[in-house]
């Protein structure tokens, strides 16, 4: 999203490499009321894929209420809202692509400490317990929160961000945490024990 002060406009970019994103598309999104949907203040959250479908988390205040809305597409020129007013955890804006465990889209979120929530519909969401805290004596003792979530072929590779609470103060560092594909609510099969930037 671009957005300027009275209003947010929604692109799309492609890539053949990951690196050259120059082919940009502005989408309109049309309401389940078959309706243009103003997109006047809104943020854009995450963006997802899974089978030939593409989807787009967003969210827009309406009287000082945050509402959070799913837009579904196979083709840039139809892009529709399949799910308004979704029910999310804090922080949980974060759903990993082309992927789903028993048919449940899956949220990996941070709120000081890390867990999962899953979703048939993508608008009911229901939580595991925690899978990651704060570790005391390590570079992540501060509350940690979710930046990225990527398939690789051993798991599900999750990146979260913790920011020191004594030493180092004010430093974010970024760690990493693998879960089993076939058992993405259980604690993870490897944690990292130093930062991977910071």
């Amino acid at each position: 999203g671009l957005k300027t002060a009275k209003k947010t406009n929604v692109f799309v970019s492609q890539s053949s490499d990951g690196v050259d994103f120059s082919k940009k598309h502005a989408i309109e999104i049309v309401s389940s009321a078959g309706e243009m949907e103003s997109l006047a203040h809104c943020d854009i959250h995450s963006f997802f894929a899974h089978g030939s479908a593409y989807y787009l988390m967003y969210s827009q205040k309406v009287h000082s209420k945050n509402h959070i809305s799913i837009a579904k597409w196979d083709d840039l020129s139809d892009v529709k809202v399949v799910e308004e007013d979704v029910l999310l955890p804090p922080h949980a804006d974060i759903i990993i692509s082309s992927y789903k465990h028993k048919q449940r889209f899956l949220s990996y979120y941070g709120n000081k400490s890390i867990g999962v929530t899953a979703s048939s519909d993508l608008s009911n969401w229901h939580d595991s317990a925690e899978l990651l805290s704060p570790r005391k004596g390590h570079f992540d003792d501060g509350a940690l929160h979710t930046i990225g979530t990527i398939i690789i072929e051993e798991g599900i590779l999750v990146l979260y961000q913790s920011k020191s609470k004594k030493a180092d103060k004010g430093v974010i560092k970024v760690g990493a945490a693998l879960f089993s594909l076939d058992k993405p609510y259980l604690a993870p099969i490897w944690r990292s024990d130093a930062p991977i930037w910071e």
